[in-house]
């Protein structure tokens, strides 16, 4: 009686785990979604901003080969320096747009990315949660080892090796991920 006690006991534990593993995995599927879905964000606006860049490239060297011609031909009837100077006012307040709209644009990268990263501090401050206390333990002791370049004793390797990985992968892996090291993360109130 006592056997099937323990067995049951044992059973019920065991589904807790495979509950929790389920939810760790879901939220670590979550996480990465939300990470590709900033990378693309990202690139999209590291596009725009190479465009932006060309365009005024594209307008100052015109500027420029403008000015060398004038400056070539001294010659030049008052109206076609009169028709220059429009043209060169023209060329100057698109440049002064166009270097707006890439601060404008830089400006609010910036915000985005720093939103996104937001975002996934508190995803994998999330996974963290969502983790046992013996894996946040053990997660805590592989960063203190890629930050300190040490383990906390040898209680990190026994810990790698019951979980059936090499020595020294037990702990450094972020929550679900085998194949990544993560920052140590920051409180988020």
């Amino acid at each position: 009686e006592r056997h099937r006690m323990e067995l049951e006991t044992l059973r019920r534990e065991n589904e807790q785990l495979r509950q929790r593993h389920q939810e760790t995995s879901e939220t670590t599927r979550r996480c990465q979604q939300r990470q590709e879905e900033a990378l693309e964000g990202v690139k999209r606006l590291e596009e725009d901003l190479r465009r932006e860049r060309e365009a005024r490239q594209a307008l100052e060297s015109s500027l420029a080969s403008l000015v060398e011609k004038s400056r070539q031909d001294r010659s030049m009837p008052e109206v076609t320096k009169l028709q220059f100077s429009q043209l060169r006012d023209e060329v100057s307040s698109d440049i002064a747009a166009i270097r707006c709209s890439i601060t404008s644009l830089e400006s609010v990268s910036k915000v985005r990315v720093n939103e996104l990263e937001m975002k996934m501090d508190a995803c994998y401050a999330d996974a963290l949660k969502r983790m046992s206390t013996a894996d946040r333990i053990f997660y805590y002791q592989g960063q203190h080892s890629r930050i300190v370049g040490q383990p906390l004793g040898n209680d990190g390797e026994r810990a790698a090796e019951s979980r059936g990985l090499p020595s020294g992968e037990g702990s450094s892996k972020g929550p679900g991920e085998p194949h990544r090291n993560w920052p140590m993360l920051r409180r988020v109130a």
